[in-house]
């Protein structure tokens, strides 16, 4: 038990890895089974599907931030586990299914607007960190240039240098 809160909460960058793997295959298979009428018309899993979208959603838009202390991670991982839950389990609570079964056109609603959010937000990220990178490359190229003048006012002195060697011997 001891290792597995070690992986949960220590282990960050193998908990993004792995989540983001689980909610991939639980994304495809939830596309796949969406093809089958009993999937669609089975209230319970559509109000856990509904739920775990919203869930998931949050994930995605955490994990994108930056993560210092242990509350964000705790949240990340809650909302794993609800995400992952909701599709397991909440289906077979009826009283719960009953409660929320009204609402879940507002989750699908939430969900959607996360992840055009989500987006959004990556683009505009992506778009930072290859400018970053652009004026990085190009700051090192600048100095490369500016190294490589020196060098060769370095060898433009010694050519001079000689150049008078050579005319003050044979003078």
């Amino acid at each position: 038990m001891v290792k597995f809160y070690h992986i949960l909460y220590k282990e960050r960058n193998n908990l993004n890895k792995y989540s983001n793997e689980l909610i991939i295959f639980m994304g495809l298979s939830i596309a796949v089974g969406g093809i089958s009428r009993d999937f669609i018309n089975d209230s319970g899993l559509i109000v856990g599907v509904s739920i775990s979208a919203v869930s998931f959603s949050f994930f995605d838009l955490l994990s994108n931030f930056d993560k210092r202390g242990e509350w964000p991670l705790k949240l990340q991982n809650s909302l794993l586990f609800l995400g992952v839950f909701s599709i397991i389990v909440v289906p077979y609570i009826p009283f719960l299914v009953e409660k929320i079964s009204g609402y879940t056109n507002y989750f699908t609603i939430y969900s959607l607007s996360l992840v055009i959010i989500l987006m959004g937000y990556k683009q505009k990220k992506f778009e930072k960190n290859s400018f970053e990178s652009l004026k990085n490359t190009f700051d090192r190229q600048s100095d490369i240039v500016k190294e490589q003048k020196e060098i060769i006012r370095e060898k433009q002195k010694v050519i001079e240098a000689l150049q008078i060697k050579l005319k003050n011997k044979n003078e």
